[in-house]
């Protein structure tokens, strides 16, 4: 199995892009997708923050988790009717940190996790079931 920092290096080398090598998030560890995605300081703030609003802040990932592997054992402590929807929050969580990251890196531009909440919010609403787009304010009109 290739390594996901070492596959995420080369493409980075391969396409002639600048890898710095720390986490564009937190500069405090290297970048490899678990780390980036649930044990980077700021991912752990989102991820705590938009399960907090579901009342599941308790199956906020630890820092060493392995994404998939938290997700799965996770999801199986969720209720079968809250499954789809806590599949969902932990796609969406994921797409939103990792948008951030590409936010970093290729553009420099940098946005706190309040607004990834705001993201989560949007998403919530749609997650509930509420279709009018309209009423939702942000980028997912």
């Amino acid at each position: 199995m290739v390594d996901a920092g070492l596959l995420n290096a080369f493409r980075l080398w391969h396409h002639n892009l600048r890898n710095n090598g720390p986490c564009a998030l937190c500069s405090q560890e290297p970048e490899f997708l678990d780390h980036l995605l649930i044990g980077c300081v700021y991912s752990r703030d989102v991820w705590f923050r938009v399960l907090r609003a579901y009342n599941w802040h308790q199956f906020t990932p630890s820092t060493d988790a392995k994404l998939i592997t938290w997700w799965l054992a996770t999801r199986k402590m969720i209720a079968k009717a809250r499954r789809m929807a806590f599949d969902s929050v932990v796609i969406l969580v994921a797409w939103n940190i990792w948008l951030q990251r590409n936010a970093r890196v290729f553009q420099r531009q940098s946005t706190q996790t309040p607004a990834i909440n705001h993201h989560h919010r949007i998403s919530k609403g749609m997650l509930h079931g509420r279709t009018d787009k309209t009423k939702l304010p942000g980028t997912f009109q």
